[in-house]
């Protein structure tokens, strides 16, 4: 049996990586790198477990998402419902990807991803990116996308 010591990795959690590094680690024959970071199922966890990490790494993915279907959301040709829609298709579902972990944690560190959140629903109804003339929170009702925090606390 081979094992795949490209896709694998080695850290210690809140403990002395150094230690840790001077260590060989052997699978099949093959050593096993050591490193800081790592990204497990789509979610870039690193030694320190750092919560804002995942939701720095969810919200750098979440705008490069936005700003990929932005021409679509805001294109007076198409229906809002259908805007809507690719909008909880798509963007919406990489910025509350791993929401499990993030909901045990600080409700603040999760204002990067409900900026985007908010954005989105600015581009979909074609207000500005700083527009006040709408409240977040009346677009949330009205297009009826969760905050994030709700979603990350399971709500």
């Amino acid at each position: 049996m081979k094992f795949g010591i490209s896709k694998c990795m080695a850290t210690c959690f809140f403990g002395d990586l150094a230690t840790l590094q001077s260590q060989d680690f052997v699978l099949g024959g093959e050593k096993v790198p050591v490193g800081e970071t790592y990204r497990y199922l789509g979610v870039l966890i690193d030694n320190e477990f750092s919560v804002k990490r995942i939701v720095d790494d969810r919200a750098e993915s979440a705008q490069r998402s936005l700003f990929a279907n932005q021409p679509l959301l805001m294109a007076r040709s198409i229906p809002m419902w259908t805007r809507v829609t690719v909008f909880k298709a798509c963007v919406y579902p990489v910025i509350t990807y791993g929401a499990e972990i993030m909901g045990a944690w600080d409700q603040r560190i999760l204002h990067k991803l409900e900026r985007l959140v908010s954005l989105g629903m600015r581009m979909i109804v074609g207000k500005g990116a700083k527009s006040t003339s709408v409240a977040a929170t009346t677009l949330h009702r009205e297009l009826n996308i969760p905050h994030v925090p709700a979603v990350c606390r399971g709500n």
